[in-house]
């Protein structure tokens, strides 16, 4: 494995870091979620519930239904001041 290759994984793993810590900054409070689909982007106003590297899974407000996503799928959050913007490859 290049040298290259492992900056590549770093970088990802970071990122995931990131989304995972700031999902849990918003211990339960509502939050914007923009999440990346086959044809185009959905937001929900979510309540998250559980965030791993893998995935999330939040109430979704609107439909009232529970869902899950993966979490490399998510391009945005927000909730007040705390948000996270996946990076533009």
């Amino acid at each position: 494995m290049s040298i290259n290759n492992i900056k590549i994984i770093n970088k990802i793993n970071n990122n995931m870091t990131k989304l995972v810590s700031t999902l849990n900054k918003m211990g339960g409070r509502f939050a914007t979620l923009v999440v990346n689909r086959a044809k185009g982007q959905e937001t929900y106003c979510a309540r998250i519930t559980k965030a791993s590297e893998k995935t999330v899974t939040f109430f979704d407000v609107n439909s009232k239904m529970n869902r899950r996503v993966d979490a490399n799928k998510i391009a945005f959050a927000r909730s007040g001041k705390t948000q996270y913007r996946k990076a533009r490859a």
